[in-house]
């Protein structure tokens, strides 16, 4: 099992194509959500994007959000979410998932 690495993964063309494609295909690579503290900047909104993340007490910064989409129809397998694309300091690239409905953080974890 390994984060998510976003630059395998052609989003414009797969998940982007429609928020139900996107869904759909989403659903088939995730296979564990890991939850993360996430420490946010709040603008016009609470927690409006991640400026570090704290898993197994490591911190590590957000380096830049270089997308990010919305899942505003909450249903039992999709709560209301927002998604971010997010690049780490230590130069990865990972998905992070904000459940609105729960207010809870995950990285999005797939198969190899």
């Amino acid at each position: 099992m390994r984060l998510l690495e976003i630059t395998t993964l052609s989003w414009g063309q797969e998940i982007l194509l429609s928020l139900t494609d996107g869904l759909k295909l989403f659903s088939t690579m995730i296979t564990e959500l890991i939850p993360i503290i996430a420490e946010c900047h709040s603008g016009y909104k609470a927690d409006e994007y991640p400026k570090y993340i704290i898993r197994d007490n490591n911190r590590i910064e957000v380096i830049q959000i270089t997308d990010r989409w919305y899942q505003r129809e909450s249903t039992p397998d999709f709560p209301a979410s927002d998604y971010f694309k997010a690049e780490m300091a230590d130069g990865s690239q990972w998905l992070i998932k904000h459940d609105l409905d729960n207010d809870k953080w995950y990285l999005v974890v797939s198969s190899p």
